[in-house]
């Protein structure tokens, strides 16, 4: 169920859930929703045995935002305890039925949590009869297949045969292990089961048997205690030189937790041979890249809640690499050529061209041009407009800071009529 704060007079509310990666807004007209009635019908019940009693909310899709809020007898508050339970789903249980509770009218009273609006029901009776004269093996008409409360909360599980006689022994089991009542924090109130400032050991597979001469009957319910989830990534921050291996630990506290994904700059990381994830909740980035600088995020999710883990990571020295460059190029006289060399490494390094180790001779043919992209990576050109058969030879890209040096180098055959260099005199 979608909670929502009870605000009056608005007739239109959005409705915000949260998504690890998006949040999506629906629309819920409050009209509506506010005309709907509250029932609540006679009850038949043995002496001795457990009357439950249930406010029916008309219509179905009505009843989510419909909350019973208390009870009446006579007019007069219904607190629990002894006899008395009251469940959160808003039932009312009378044990050990005596011919007395069945001389008064009852009463529910429910509120809106849309609007605030609170109505009570018609007064009821319960009517309450004779055992009758044969047994009755048990039969659990009123229990819960799944209950999920808040830490701290008190729960109370629900196991009622009504109709069973002799009345039922009642016993109960957690994980195949019989629970020990302690009339403390665990007890027993009846069929009921009630644990007191529940904690999230306590949440498990329980069992309730009722048991008479005439036979046996089980039921089971899943109990669910949460606590607020927690996520904590750490180091929180982290400069890791290139080549080396990042790590990051992601230490989480609450209960149940559903699922554990990491996520990179918002998107969902994707892992591989290099970068990966031990046990869910470790992070490795071995021989760490530029392109692995970022923020790191570690979701926590069940079906109450997210919750997320953040850390950064950035580059320290990186030697420069070239990334890609230029394969060797076969052209004729004339014609126009472009050669692209991309290099990394941090500090961010300059780039030059060389061609057959010298310089390269730039003119109005020849232009140079060098940009650095937002993400660390250098891009340099050279273009040539009309390429001449002097220009061909051995390029080399140079990429340089004061972390180390990277160069590449491939040919440029240019087509044409023979050239001759000529050696000076002196080297003959």
């Amino acid at each position: 169920m979608t909670l929502i704060n009870p605000l009056q007079h608005l007739k239109l509310y959005k409705v915000h859930q949260l998504n690890t990666s998006k949040i999506f807004s629906q629309e819920l007209l409050v009209d509506q929703y506010k005309n709907y009635n509250v029932q609540l019908n006679d009850k038949w019940v043995m002496e001795g045995a457990t009357a439950v009693l249930k406010c029916v909310v008309n219509p179905y899709y009505v009843k989510d935002y419909v909350q019973v809020i208390g009870w009446t007898q006579r007019n007069h508050p219904i607190v629990a305890g002894g006899r008395i339970s009251i469940l959160p789903s808003g039932e009312l249980h009378i044990r050990d039925v005596r011919k007395a509770d069945g001389l008064a009218m009852y009463s529910c009273r429910s509120k809106n949590i849309l609007t605030g609006d609170e109505r009570g029901s018609a007064f009821a009776t319960l009517h309450v009869h004779d055992p009758p004269a044969s047994d009755t093996r048990p039969t659990i008409d009123t229990f819960l297949p799944e209950l999920t409360l808040s830490e701290s909360s008190t729960a109370e599980l629900p196991c009622v045969s009504s109709q069973a006689l002799p009345y039922p022994q009642y016993t109960w089991s957690k994980n195949g292990v019989p629970v020990m009542i302690d009339n403390n924090r665990v007890l027993q109130n009846g069929g009921n089961l009630m644990i007191k400032d529940a904690i999230t050991k306590d949440s498990g597979d329980y069992k309730c048997n009722a048991t008479n001469r005439r036979g046996t009957e089980t039921i089971s319910t899943r109990l669910t205690i949460t606590s607020t989830l927690s996520a904590i990534v750490s180091p929180p921050e982290q400069t890791v030189d290139a080549g080396l291996t990042a790590t990051y630990n992601c230490s989480t506290s609450g209960y149940p937790i559903n699922s554990v994904t990491w996520y990179k700059d918002g998107k969902p990381l994707v892992v591989d041979e290099r970068v990966y994830i031990l046990a869910d909740t470790t992070l490795i980035i071995r021989d760490v890249k530029r392109q692995d600088q970022g923020m790191y995020q570690c979701f926590l999710a069940n079906q109450k809640e997210v919750t997320q883990g953040t850390a950064q990571l950035t580059l320290g020295a990186a030697k420069p690499t070239i990334l890609d460059s230029f394969q060797e190029q076969f052209v004729k006289n004339g014609q126009q050529v472009s050669l692209r060399c991309k290099a990394t490494g941090n500090p961010i390094p300059a780039v030059k061209w060389r061609l057959d180790g010298a310089d390269l001779p730039l003119d109005d043919r020849i232009k140079s041009n060098t940009i650095t992209t937002l993400d660390g990576y250098v891009i340099s050109f050279v273009n040539i407009s009309r390429v001449k058969v002097e220009d061909g030879g051995e390029y080399s890209c140079h990429a340089t800071s004061d972390v180390g040096y990277a160069e590449y180098m491939n040919r440029l055959n240019v087509y044409g009529a023979y050239l001759c260099h000529l050696k000076p005199h002196s080297e003959v």
